[in-house]
């Protein structure tokens, strides 16, 4: 008697276990489908805590030099971490319009060097890319 109970009670176990991960599962697809509906929320929520962890002790250093309220403090580090940006983006402009001026004008050569399946594929994408310019433009 006392083994078919082992038996039995060892075979609960395992069903309990597979009912659990089963649950787990099933509950941790309904969790990713909900963090999905609010991905872009809570990417722009890390990336604005990131930015404020990394410049507040600029703040705080400014703050404390200067004498003056936070607020004002915040701004100054902002509006100066955004100009840097600013003229980062505006030094690579150039080099970014010229290097697209060299493919432009190189990516003929290398598309009749093309093996000739390569040819197809181009030409299916051109058609999907014309069938979709209106799509686009509205």
């Amino acid at each position: 008697m006392l083994p078919e109970i082992k038996k039995n009670l060892t075979s609960f176990k395992i069903l309990v276990m597979l009912l659990i991960i089963t649950v787990g599962i099933y509950l941790f697809q309904i969790f990713s489908q909900v963090l999905a509906n609010f991905s872009d929320v809570i990417i722009i929520l890390i990336c604005s805590w990131l930015l404020s962890f990394v410049l507040s002790p600029f703040v705080n250093a400014l703050t404390i030099t200067l004498r003056i309220s936070k607020i004002i403090s915040a701004f100054i580090v902002y509006a100066v971490f955004f100009a840097l940006i600013a003229v980062i983006i505006q030094s690579f402009i150039p080099t970014v319009y010229q290097q697209i001026q060299q493919l432009v004008q190189i990516l003929p050569k290398y598309i009749n060097a093309a093996p000739p399946f390569m040819h197809n594929w181009l030409g299916i994408a051109s058609t999907y890319l014309d069938n979709s310019l209106p799509i686009l433009s509205s």
